[in-house]
């Protein structure tokens, strides 16, 4: 099949440079050194009291949660600031803006504490506010970032900045997660970053030469194959980085794609997850909230089958089984279109591999759907109420579409889409069933 292909070259784009690719491969090889080496510094100088707040939105607030996570496994007390259910709270009351700033005030931020920013652009709104805040406070500030490091590494300051070398945003989030790991083990005793960095590298272009020809373009066409059906893909993993993968569905496969896009469903909330766990036991917190969503023969399955939660996936898996369910597993096996093989990162962190996976499908989709409905970028001199907004509502994108048309700047055959604050000109497919989508 000619997306077989297609899919195949994407995902070598990845993790390669042919083509103009993110070439994550050549970026890990490259992460800045002496920043990661001076953060490790502080943190083994913190005071008793001392404590490291990570915090980031969407994919960066994951890797904020699994660098808290990482560095508490050191023995560091490291937090995410605030609590998830408050940052709505925050945000509906002061902005979105202060989710950050409030919630280290509420964690009272002292001297003796770091704070941590993690943004792909730099640019993020909240995230400076509260390293500004953490620099009133007397606090030390770092960041990690990617691109041209934005406003936030203005605020830090060159040597406390890790800025990783690529424009990306999917291979921006791999490369801080691969930060974390090489911060972990600088805290553990290790210094040769150099040496770590290649293994990180060698292992993860393992992981690319082992899923190429079979697993990888399968699981993109079978995600795909949901959004044509109107079906669901169910993400079944109980760690972060399989959370990251279910939102990098949700979101990034269909970015500037006016159509529904990927659903996938979330299996637990942490409220739910609690009361499974305490009333009935851990091992029955997935295949619980899978079984409430009811999957059908047109529902596509994604089981996250890693170590020491076996009895957790194996109690999904024979449902999936019992009900004839496609699905595909991913672990420790050989690479296939009914499984991915991660087994090389077993030895690092399965999250860092799953992210990889996440990141690099979601990348492979969204080209895919982007060729296939034609989108292309125009430059229009956008009305003065909507510049600065990131999206507009059905009504004004219609408006303006209906605008641009009479002024000759979008064909009559073709739609309009806005995105992330950009327009785009789109073509739908001939012959396609789907249906036009506007959040």
């Amino acid at each position: 099949m000619k997306s077989r292909t297609f899919l195949q070259n994407t995902y070598q784009n990845y993790f390669n440079d042919t083509n103009g690719g993110a070439n994550l491969l050549n970026s890990l090889r490259n992460i800045p050194e002496q920043p990661l080496e001076i953060l490790a510094l502080a943190i083994k100088s913190l005071p008793s009291n001392g404590r490291v707040f990570f915090f980031g939105n969407g994919g960066s607030f994951d890797n904020a949660r699994f660098f808290a996570l990482t560095l508490q496994k050191a023995g560091v007390k490291a937090f995410v600031p605030g609590i998830e259910g408050g940052y709505s709270d925050i945000a509906v009351q002061k902005g979105y803006a202060e989710i950050y700033r409030q919630s280290l005030k509420f964690s009272s931020l002292q001297a003796e504490d770091i704070a941590v920013g993690i943004s792909g652009s730099g640019n993020s709104e909240n995230v400076n506010l509260a390293l500004e805040y953490a620099q009133q406070q007397g606090a030390k500030t770092f960041c990690f970032g990617g691109r041209d490091g934005g406003k936030m590494a203005q605020i830090c300051g060159d040597e406390n900045s890790i800025i990783v070398p690529n424009d990306c945003m999917e291979a921006i989030e791999d490369l801080h997660l691969a930060c974390s790991l090489l911060l972990s083990a600088l805290l553990g005793g290790k210094s040769n970053l150099s040496a770590l960095k290649e293994n990180l590298a060698t292992k993860t272009a393992l992981f690319l030469d082992k899923n190429i020809e079979t697993s990888l373009p399968h699981l993109a066409q079978s995600i795909m194959k949901t959004v044509d059906e109107g079906s669901r893909l169910f993400v079944i993993g109980h760690t972060t980085g399989a959370n990251h993968f279910r939102a990098d569905m949700m979101r990034g496969a269909t970015a500037k794609v006016p159509i529904r896009g990927i659903n996938a469903p979330e299996l637990f909330s942490v409220n739910s997850f609690q009361a499974t766990a305490n009333d009935d036991g851990v091992d029955y917190t997935l295949v619980r909230g899978l079984l409430k969503h009811t999957p059908t023969d047109n529902d596509f399955c994604l089981l996250f089958s890693l170590p020491k939660a076996e009895k957790i996936t194996d109690l999904c898996e024979n449902e999936l089984r019992s009900l004839d369910h496609s699905f595909m597993k991913v672990g420790c096996f050989d690479a296939s279109e009914n499984a991915i093989d991660i087994s090389g990162f077993m030895d690092i962190e399965f999250d860092f591999g799953i992210s990889i996976l996440g990141h690099s499908t979601s990348v492979a989709i969204n080209s895919w759907l982007n060729k296939l409905w034609d989108v292309q970028p125009i430059e229009i001199n956008l009305p003065m109420e909507f510049q600065g907004r990131k999206k507009l509502n059905k009504q004004e994108i219609l408006d303006l579409e209906k605008r641009l048309k009479a002024e000759n700047v979008l064909k009559e055959d073709r739609i309009l889409s806005f995105c992330y604050g950009k327009t785009f000109s789109i073509k739908i497919p001939a012959g396609s069933k789907i249906e036009r989508f506007f959040y």
